[in-house]
């Protein structure tokens, strides 16, 4: 009788194991994906504003570092919004300031 009750406690605890495993490898990395960020990288074409001083930008990303024409950024909101942003709390016309991801850098704008 003990025999059979040992069986079913260790198949109990393998299909506990089991479980735990695929929720940690499937739903419990989704909140890590999601919050996923990307480097950017900002040119101005005109005056380069210290973006460090706007709370609302700041809000939506991390300095990584300034450069001679603006700023390398990292964000979890996509380029098109980080350019809208930027256009707006500092009333620039959107062709004079360029936002690209990293991976875009080495291409010519």
């Amino acid at each position: 009788m003990l025999s059979i009750m040992e069986t079913i406690f260790g198949i109990f605890i393998a299909i506990i194991l089991v479980v735990l495993l695929i929720w940690f490898f499937f739903w419990g990395r989704q909140s890590e994906m999601e919050s996923h960020e990307v480097v950017y990288i900002i040119h101005f074409k005109s005056a380069i504003p210290d973006i460090s001083k706007n709370d609302k930008i700041m809000e939506e990303v991390g300095i990584i570092e300034q450069t001679s024409d603006g700023y390398v950024v990292h964000s979890a909101i996509n380029d098109s919004r980080l350019h809208k942003l930027i256009t707006q709390e500092y009333s620039l016309d959107p062709k004079q300031v360029h936002v690209h991801s990293r991976i875009y850098a080495a291409m010519p704008l």
